[in-house]
């Protein structure tokens, strides 16, 4: 709204200069959409705690613009705090800023590790917030008092966040024994940032290098001159090699104690010791696939082969084409590695030794196999019991071996499916298969299909998905609603009774019939409860099975349903 002054000018009234309601919610919208609009609002609302508040949680360093009353108030700071702005913290009172609680929480929310460089001196030099700053962020280190950053725990508690801590960590520390021992057993790579008289402590280098081989690229070289470190380095980093002293890289008896602790370490030694039998033999016999950097004509030594297939079998790759028809060779590499199978040659892959240590290590080779072998008793049973659905490929006479058979199920249920019909309706047989995966039921013949119990095995035993809730269900109903008495019943249902019940013979079917399904019901009711009871922890198949009662209305179909409903109520 405008207004006339005295001298005829018009005046557009400032809207902060107004101090109703409706002015402060325009400053609480405008903080609350930046923070830092708490600099240029009217002064008056600086000592405003909703406006400061609303300011400093949209932007903790508009901490920096509220009146000193504020500055010091412990919810404000806090909130301020909040946000991960550790730097807010250079904005609060002096006595907040030496408050430990206050001081701490900074430190808890502080996302970029600066809290701790605006805390008070006295709380710089405090262990237990100077120790929780530098487990955050080791770097705020750099904030810490002079003692602290002499003191251990803190030092190793900051090196162990990062090595770039060392920048702030005393001298002294960093050359000490004791302390750096400590260090490079938690942080092996530490070893660079030590001083250089430890970088030639072999006890602290051989501390790194069990832990990480690739702490000897930050020894002295003295260091890697010494055969023990050298060895422990390779162990677990073989290219640690590489940092070796040259005077150990021509040594043969090193080599050799090299290779059989990483035989890998064949890959970077020289060409006159790759073409070393006894070195190359030592190495396949630790890294059998470390044939693959020996000379070439040692890929053809049948001693060098062997002892590396037997090491690694999946090696025989790297072998001269002719191991692939050397029998003990390949029979060694698949008793080690059964996928060797897939790139042998024949007549080997049909040799039932070769055949048979296959499909003990992994029954689902016999997917590839000879027909023929497939006929073996011997291989088949063996591959089952690893791979029950391998009985797929068994001649029909070995799908209705009970042996096989129950080898097959015990591994995977669903192999039932492939067994001889006979098999299927044996209730040991269904047992064991549901025992393993509820829905072998499925795959049940005969009589089984209806038994109580192994209805409830296979349910317990199947994992109540999507795809076979449906297929649950149908059991249910098979064990519960025998297909001729629904058919029959819903002839009933579909046709006038009394059209048909002059005739003698389609009334006594309809007596014996209507007798039959009251039986049913009445074994209904029963069975209901007993399925509620096993499936208290089951209420979506309660639900599929609520369905198959849900259209049946004569009264002891009801009371079928009733009995469900109670049931459901206590234990569902």
């Amino acid at each position: 709204m405008k207004s006339i002054s005295d001298d005829g000018t018009t005046i557009t009234p400032d809207p902060f200069s107004d101090t109703s309601l409706e002015s402060k919610a325009l400053v609480m919208k405008r903080v609350s959409g930046h923070g830092m609009c708490l600099r240029t609002i009217p002064e008056m609302y600086h000592g405003d705690e909703d406006v400061v508040e609303q300011a400093v949680q949209n932007m903790g360093c508009a901490l920096e613009f509220a009146s000193p009353e504020l500055k010091d108030n412990r919810r404000i700071v806090c909130t301020a705090l909040s946000g991960g702005e550790g730097n807010a913290l250079e904005h609060a009172s002096d006595t907040l800023r030496g408050d430990e609680q206050v001081v701490l929480f900074a430190i808890e929310n502080d996302m970029d590790g600066v809290a701790l460089k605006f805390a008070s001196p006295t709380l710089k030099n405090d262990r237990n917030v100077v120790t929780s700053a530098v487990v955050k962020d080791g770097l705020s280190l750099r904030y810490a008092s002079a003692a602290l950053r002499d003191d251990v725990d803190v030092a190793l508690e900051a090196l162990k966040q990062t090595t770039r801590a060392s920048a702030f960590v005393s001298t002294r520390l960093l050359a000490d024994v004791d302390f750096t021992t400590h260090l490079v057993s938690e942080r092996p790579l530490a070893l660079e940032i030590v001083s250089p008289e430890i970088k030639s402590n072999i006890d602290v280098v051989m501390k790194a290098v069990a832990v990480n081989g690739k702490a000897l690229f930050y020894a002295s070289r003295e260091v890697t001159k010494n055969e023990s470190v050298a060895l422990k380095s390779i162990e677990s980093y073989e290219f640690s090699y590489s940092f070796v002293a040259p005077s150990l890289k021509s040594n043969r008896d090193f080599i050799l104690r090299a290779v059989q602790v990483n035989g890998n370490v064949l890959r970077y030694v020289r060409r006159e010791f790759k073409k070393d039998k006894t070195i190359v033999l030592s190495a396949v016999r630790n890294k059998g696939r470390a044939i693959l950097f020996a000379d070439i004509t040692l890929g053809e030594d049948r001693d060098i082969v062997l002892a590396a297939v037997k090491q690694d079998g999946s090696s025989l790759e790297y072998a001269s084409e002719s191991f692939l028809y050397d029998k003990e060779v390949v029979l060694e590499a698949v008793n080690q590695f059964p996928d060797v199978f897939f790139y042998i040659r024949h007549p080997l892959r049909d040799d039932v030794d070769i055949i048979m240590a296959a499909v003990r290590k992994d029954g689902s080779i016999v997917n590839f196999i000879p027909k023929a072998m497939c006929n073996d008793r011997d291989i088949m049973l063996t591959a089952v019991k690893t791979y029950g659905s391998g009985i797929r490929h068994a001649p029909p006479v070995l799908k209705a071996d009970l042996e096989v058979v129950m080898e097959a199920i015990k591994n995977d249920g669903e192999a039932l499916a492939y067994a001889d019909d006979d098999l299927k309706a044996k209730t040991d047989v269904v047992h064991a298969a549901v025992e393993s995966n509820g829905m072998a039921f499925d795959h049940a013949l005969g009589a089984v299909t209806l038994d109580q119990t192994l209805l409830f095995e296979a349910i317990v035993n199947t994992s109540h998905t999507e795809y076979n809730i449906p297929v649950m269900k149908s059991w249910v109903s098979r064990v519960y609603f025998p297909r001729h008495i629904v058919d029959y019943a819903h002839f009933l249902i579909d046709h006038d009774i009394n059209e048909i019940g002059d005739d003698p013979e389609i009334y006594d079917v309809t007596s014996k019939t209507r007798k039959r399904l009251e039986a049913e019901q009445e074994g209904l009711v029963d069975g209901l409860g007993v399925i509620a009871r096993h499936l208290a922890k089951k209420p979506r198949l309660a639900a599929e099975i609520e369905e198959l009662v849900a259209d049946i209305n004569t009264p002891k179909g009801l009371v079928a349903k009733g009995h469900l409903d109670a049931y459901k109520n206590e234990f569902v």
